[in-house]
């Protein structure tokens, strides 16, 4: 039997060989890392330049943030439709807070008409997930009082479809 020192530092050697041997990994987090740091001190450019690679190849939280540089206009050029696209893509990877941003443009028709069964289910699936949205429960409650019962049953139906794996995933269409 190992000793908990010995299981500890056995721990640590294999963590410091897979970053020896997955440099790529390593080369992600600091690009993220830095786009982050961009961000924050007001280089939307250097943040959207850093960003958008690891959007491309899957990064849920640099697909999320790139969402927000495209509704903002903050490094690119605003383009609501390419915000809905990277805030999907990101939801569709479990992100609350993008699954709230594709509501609240649902809701406001930011980028296209305004759909409130649209919104009612982004922000149903931002509550849902594991680590929900605080915000969410509200918004959806505040949609529905503006909604029929026919569009309530129509989310409904758009909800029926989705779960949330225990990996806290949200799964489904791609078209809601």
């Amino acid at each position: 039997m190992l000793m908990p020192n010995t299981r500890f530092l056995l721990r640590v050697s294999l963590l410091l060989a897979a970053i020896a041997f997955f440099p790529g990994a390593r080369a992600a987090t600091t690009s993220f890392d830095a786009g982050e740091a961009a961000y924050t001190s007001g280089d939307f450019d250097t943040a959207a330049r850093h960003f958008l690679p690891l959007a491309e190849q899957g990064h849920v939280l640099a697909q999320y943030n790139l969402g927000l540089l495209y509704e903002e206009g903050q490094g690119v050029s605003q383009d609501f439709g390419k915000a809905r696209e990277w805030y999907r893509r990101a939801a569709l990877q479990g992100n609350v807070d993008a699954c709230f941003a594709l509501g609240q443009m649902s809701a406001r028709g930011v980028g296209e008409a305004r759909d409130l069964v649209q919104a009612h289910f982004w922000f149903e699936l931002a509550n849902r997930a594991p680590h929900s949205h605080r915000l969410a429960a509200e918004a959806r409650s505040k949609v529905a009082k503006q909604m029929s019962p026919a569009e309530i049953e129509a989310a409904r139906k758009l909800l029926q479809g989705w779960s949330a794996p225990s990996s806290g995933v949200l799964t489904g269409a791609l078209q809601p």
